[in-house]
Order: C-alpha cells, then structure tokens, then sequence
C-alpha cells in the first residue's frame, strides 16, 4: 500500500465536503448550507456534570442558538409542497409516506457511516470500533452518562480505556477532539437533522425510545458492527484514495504518520509499547493509543469531573490530548486548527516536523524562483527568442 501525503489529505477533505454536501443539500434541504443557521462556536457552552436524563450540551441555557432546533427542520419541511410530499401522503391529512421517510431515513444512515469515518480519522488518536460506536450524545434514561461534549469551542467524545485495568485497577481515558469542519457536521446533526427524525421514527414506526447513542440501530434493526464499520471505512477510502483502508490497517498508517510528521508529545503510540499504561507526566509523551472499552460510561463521569478541574493530573491529561489532537488537523490542513488555542495559551509553540519540512520545501521553492533564468526557460519551453511582452 503506497500512497503521499497529499493524496490522504485530499481524501479527509473530499469526505468533509462531500459528508457536508449530503447534510445539506439531503438531510436539510437546503442549497450550499446559504440558509442554514451557522454553529455559534463562540457561545456554545456545555455543562458536563449534568446527570438528568436526555441532557446534551444543546439543552445548556448559556448557550445563545440562533433557532430552535427541535422546530427548525419541520418548520422548513412544511413551507415548501413538495418537501413535505415526501413525508406526508398528499390528501390525506397527516398520514406518514412509508416509502419517502424510508428513503430518507437510508440517507441519514448513509451520513452517519460518512461522519463516523471522518470521526475516526479526524479526532486524533484511531480507536477501537467498539470504543467509538459506543459514543452517547445525550444521558440515557437508566443514568448512563453521555461522553460528547463541548469544550472552548470544540467537539470533544471520552472514552474510557481499559487495557491492564484488571492488574493496576487504573482507568484511563481518551480524549479526542474533532476539527470544526467535522465538529460542526456533529453539531448540525444533533441540534437540526435529530429531533426531526426521531419525530418521524415514531410516526412511522410507532418508536417510543429513542437511543442516546450516535450510531443506534436502523430502523430496519441493523446494528452498528465493527464489521460495518470495517465496510464502511474501505468505502472512503477507495473513493478518496483509490486504496482499501481497513479499521487495521488505518490505525497502522496514523501511528506511522505521527511518527514521522509529529513530535514526541504528540505522537500516536501502539499500546504494545506502553503495557503498564504508565504516563511520563514530565514529558507529556504517552498519549495512549489502544482504547478497546466498550463502557462509555465511566469515560463520561470521569470528564466531566476533570473538565470542572482547574489544575491536577487530570486537567492536564486532557490538554495534551487537546493539543495532540490539534496538531493531528494542523497536519491534515484544517483551517480552524490555526485558531485553536493549545494547552500553553501564549507560550511559543514548537513547530511540528510536519511543518518543518513544508516550510523548508517552501524556502527551497523561493530561492529557485529567486534564481532562475526566466528568458531561458522561456527559450527552452517555446523555443529561441521567446520572450514576455507587456499587455497595455
């Protein structure tokens, strides 16, 4: 398998746009997102403690949403005839269009596999399938604790990891936060596509619970698997990359990547380097690798007392997290990552070898253009005596 750098780069992109394309334009019914409420990164705020049942970071009052999003989506249905057509069998009242709500519900699975991928492949440090299909947006009724939250402007999911748990009784959590072009695809499926169907669910399905899971099972009663997942995963990447990437072997090629491109605080580690789990808290270079936990639950309690944090093991764990992260969608050329502030807000940061080879290619770049004979290159494309004129 042999692929540049620029070519991985250009399939997470194609995927975000394409995933946003489908939000959009399938999901939303609307053209290019021009009518679309904007993320309000800036007011966003998010309570972690908050155990009551169905809470999410879109309950939390400080938060300034432009729109109510429970209404929003119906609301834009039931303007426009021929939306609601498919949805609403014409003349007949408020009977359910079983055929329309199953095709759109087949494009929301289709959505949720895509940002599932970008998830996994965006969030820094690859997990486990099992570990990220257990990702809950909201607390459940039985008082299982969410573990997708909110944090200075960015989409973060914990989970718990729990190799060696067994001999050192330790729990060790993940974090993993999500550039804003793949957190705002999280935000908008929860805030605007998600009440929306889940009221169709229940009117065509007669569905009274509603998972707080972000992968549930179809209506038709598939289930997330890693196998899907696995499925899922060598779809994009044949279309983005003309290469099958398994689950494996993705965790393979980001482990090396990260190695190659980023320095050792940040870099990903196989878990087989790190058996007793320890963390090297002076040097900041065990950002651990393996999550197999299949209970969020744990992962979320845990955040949510360290978020509330203001110093200890604990906060500081997370901000290396955080700034592996960042410097993982630095190296993947999202634009939001430069306006993400680190763990060190102020201090100078070192720059990542990543960015050490682009700017030496960049003054390498510069000095040849700086020293090039133009006359002659233009002799040697087009022949002697070739020459630029000036256009008046």
């Amino acid at each position: 398998m042999q692929f540049g750098m620029a070519e991985f780069r250009s399939m997470v992109h194609g995927l975000v746009a394409e995933t946003r394309r489908m939000l959009m334009e399938d999901l939303l019914f609307g053209k290019r997102g021009e009518d679309v409420p904007a993320v309000p990164w800036h007011t966003l705020r998010d309570n972690p403690v908050d155990n009551r049942p169905g809470w999410s970071f879109l309950q939390d009052q400080r938060s300034q949403l432009p729109v109510n999003g429970q209404m929003w989506l119906f609301d834009r249905v039931g303007q426009d005839e021929a939306t609601q057509a498919r949805f609403i069998r014409p003349g007949t009242g408020m009977v359910p269009d079983r055929k329309g709500i199953e095709g759109y519900m087949s494009q929301i699975v289709e959505y949720r596999e895509k940002l599932l991928v970008l998830m996994h492949i965006t969030g820094g440090q690859p997990a486990r399938s099992p570990e990220i299909l257990s990702v809950r947006h909201s607390n459940t009724a039985k008082g299982e604790h969410r573990n997708t939250f909110i944090e200075d402007g960015m989409v973060v999911f914990a989970t718990r990891y729990h190799k060696g748990y067994a001999l050192s009784g330790d729990v060790k959590i993940i974090h993993r936060y999500l550039p804003r072009e793949v957190g705002e695809l999280v935000v908008w499926y929860l805030w605007l596509v998600l009440p929306f169907q889940q009221d169709i669910e229940a009117l065509a399905w007669q569905k009274k619970a509603m998972s707080a899971h972000m992968w549930p099972a179809d209506p038709s009663g598939k289930k997330w698997t890693s196998e899907r997942m696995r499925r899922a995963m060598k779809r994009e990447s044949v279309v983005g990359l003309g290469q099958e990437l398994t689950i494996q072997a993705y965790r393979e090629v980001a482990i090396g990547i990260s190695r190659k491109y980023m320095r050792g605080s940040t870099t990903f580690r196989m878990d087989e380097e790190d058996e007793d789990g320890d963390w090297n808290e002076d040097e900041g270079a065990a950002i651990a690798d393996e999550q197999a936990g299949h209970t969020s639950h744990i992962a979320g309690m845990i955040y949510a007392r360290g978020v509330m944090e203001q110093s200890g093991v604990v906060a500081s764990k997370r901000q290396r997290f955080r700034a592996s992260s960042i410097t993982w969608h630095r190296f993947l050329g999202f634009a939001s990552s430069r306006e993400q502030a680190v763990a060190g807000r102020g201090a100078k940061r070192t720059a990542a070898p990543f960015e050490v080879e682009t700017e030496e290619a960049r003054v390498d770049r510069w000095k040849k253009l700086r020293t090039t004979d133009v006359e002659e290159q233009l002799s040697r494309l087009y022949g002697e005596g070739a020459k630029l004129i000036q256009i008046d």
